[in-house]
Parts: structure tokens; sequence; C-alpha cells
């Protein structure tokens, strides 16, 4: 975790959700079930690695400790400072950025 030049002071993580943009439901209307599904889960995956590269590229990964993909589309779990969360909005494909309730 960064320090961020302040000795041992260490900002505390929080969990965010991040909402992220997912194909239309037009766009989807011509798949099965099966496919919509597998798309939805490949868009979700692929903003997820875009997500990972753009904090490495801002010089905030580490101020993050987990990032997985959630059960719902378009959805990402993110565990990280308040300050990346911020940041987090002027992403590419991110739609909001809001706390997980505790």
């Amino acid at each position: 975790m960064k320090n961020n030049g302040m000795g041992t002071h260490r900002t505390p993580m929080r969990d965010f959700v991040v909402e992220v943009e997912r194909p239309s439901s037009a766009e989807l209307a011509a798949y099965t079930r099966a496919e919509r599904y597998r798309m939805l889960r490949a868009n979700t995956e692929a903003h997820r690695t875009q997500l990972e590269h753009w904090l490495e590229m801002q010089d905030l990964g580490s101020e993050v400790g987990d990032m997985r993909a959630g059960t719902g589309f378009n959805l990402i779990f993110v565990e990280c400072t308040p300050h990346v969360a911020e940041q987090l909005v002027l992403a590419p494909g991110v739609i909001d950025v809001l706390p997980v309730a505790e």
C-alpha cells in the first residue's frame, strides 16, 4: 500500500462497486440467452482488465487491494482507498462508483 510520503500513515481501504458500460439490449437481442450471457461476462472481464491497466497508468495501483467482477453484469468490486474511488469515475467505460454498504 502506498504511504504517500506520510511515514507510516496509511489510508484505509474500503469496498466500492464500479458500474461499467455494457452492450445495449438492442445489440444483444439477436443472440441466444447463452450467447448473451457469455458476451456480458466477457464485457465485464474486459472492463476489469482495462481498469487494471488504467489504474497502473495513473499510478494508483498501489492504492488498490483487490478487484473482481461481480455476479451481476457490468459490476466490478474494488477494494481501494477513497482517493482511488474518486478517480475511478474518470476511467474509460465507468458509469458510476458507489461505496458498498457496511
